[in-house]
This record gives C-alpha cells, sequence and structure tokens, in this order.
C-alpha cells in the first residue's frame, strides 16, 4: 500500500508546475543633491544644518538624496560636477543675522535652471532644525505632493525623569529639539492641557 502511495505522489508531483513569479516593482525617484554655501559658522554647525535637511528631505521621499555635503558658489547656477548626473540640486546659503538670528537662502535647480528660490529667517540659531523642516515643506508644496503640514508642527509630550518627578516638554517632529515648559513634582500631561 505504501508503494502505491508513493508512486501516486510521484507522479503528482512530477507534473506539477512548481515555479514562483517574483515581480518587484520599485518607483524611480529624481535624484537630488546638496550644495552648501555657507562662509559664516563653524564645520559642526554646517554639516549639522545639512543632515537635518537631508533626514528631512528623505521624510517627504520625494527623492533619492545624494549624502555627500559638498560646497559651491551660491550666486551661480551652474552645480558642481560631481552633481552634473543629478536631476534636481539644492543650494543653499547660511548666514548670521542681528544678535544670534538665521538667515537662509535657498534655490533649486533643475538642469542648471533655477525652479524655486525662498529666504527663510528665525530668531535663534540653535533651532536651525525648524528652517529645515520649512525647506523640505516647501519643496514638497513645489513639486505638488501630498501635504506635509506635520512637520512644521511642534510635539508636546510629558516624560518621567526619576520617581515622582516628570517634565512637559515642547520638540520638533524629530526630537532633536526639546524645551522643557514644565518641571518638578509629577505633572500628569491631562491636568494642564486645554483647546490652547
Amino acid at each position: 500500500m505504501k508503494f502505491i502511495v508513493s508512486f501516486f505522489m510521484l507522479v503528482a508531483l512530477s507534473f506539477a508546475d512548481a515555479t514562483i513569479e517574483v515581480i518587484k516593482k520599485a518607483d524611480v525617484l529624481p535624484t537630488i543633491a546638496i550644495e552648501d554655501s555657507s562662509k559664516e559658522y563653524s564645520e559642526t554647525y554646517k554639516v549639522k544644518f545639512f543632515k537635518s535637511l537631508i533626514a528631512d528631505l528623505n521624510v517627504i521621499s520625494l527623492f533619492n538624496v545624494d549624502r555627500h555635503h559638498r560646497f559651491s558658489d551660491y550666486d551661480s547656477n551652474t552645480v558642481l560636477l560631481d552633481n552634473r548626473n543629478m536631476d534636481y540640486v539644492l543650494k543653499y546659503n547660511l548666514s548670521s543675522g542681528d544678535g544670534n538670528s538665521l538667515y537662509v537662502k535657498v534655490k533649486l535647480l533643475y538642469k542648471d535652471a533655477e525652479v524655486f528660490s525662498k529666504n527663510y529667517k528665525i530668531g535663534r540659531d540653535d533651532i536651525y532644525m525648524f528652517i529645515s523642516h520649512s525647506i523640505a515643506y516647501d519643496i514638497n508644496e513645489f513639486m505638488g505632493a501630498p501635504s506635509v503640514e506635520w512637520m512644521k508642527r511642534k510635539v508636546i509630550f510629558s516624560r518621567i525623569v526619576s520617581p515622582r518627578k516628570s517634565e512637559i516638554v515642547i520638540a520638533d517632529y524629530t526630537l532633536a529639539y526639546q524645551h522643557v515648559v514644565v518641571k518638578g513634582g509629577f505633572n500628569v500631561f491631562p491636568k494642564w492641557a486645554d483647546k490652547k
């Protein structure tokens, strides 16, 4: 009996088609490179801003973002030789203003032609990430993609720092910027939250 069952299984398997077809569909995103034209700030600060901008452009998911930090002249619409094969090039220039304010000039180039430009200003240079978020938001709007308004909003959360001690914090969506607004004691978030 075992022989007959084995024979039928062998015959059945010999006529079976065990082909698996794998279909991979991937959207090809346009490429974008970033060129920094800043002269006033330290290398550490420039790298922080650059990394924040790279992260925000990756979040909007419209581009395949090049991660090389390159420097160029802002006033020229000619891109660096290393970026010639990129679909888009984003050029920016950081400069300081009154007190600790930060000015950022941005332009987006497509085939050496300027297609978008905007100037940004923020009162303190230590909260540069909010300008980075705004740049990504504005490029997303320019490209006509679904809104990413949430990138520009602040996040409020409560964290327990020790037994019976907590803090209420305001942050950007990446949590790179955090400002404690209430601390000391055990502050339960719904106690002080209202419509405002």
